[in-house]
């Protein structure tokens, strides 16, 4: 694994526990842009894996605007 990489997903795992699922994907994407990655989608499963869902961090369920 490259240096970048390990950088990132060190810095992920530090903020995480202090973000919110809504600021979920700004982190995410933060984080990706510093390593080389642009644009990143984050998307969530529910338990039974049916419905697929885009978090975009905006709306009551933080997937205003998404793509399902």
């Amino acid at each position: 694994m490259s240096d970048s990489y390990s950088r990132m997903l060190t810095g992920l795992l530090r903020a995480s526990h202090l973000t919110t699922f809504e600021q979920l994907p700004a982190v995410v994407a933060q984080h990706a842009r510093q390593a080389g990655f642009a644009p990143v989608r984050m998307y969530v499963s529910d338990l039974r894996e049916y419905v697929l869902r885009e978090v975009t961090g905006v709306g009551l369920d933080a997937a205003h605007g998404g793509r399902s």
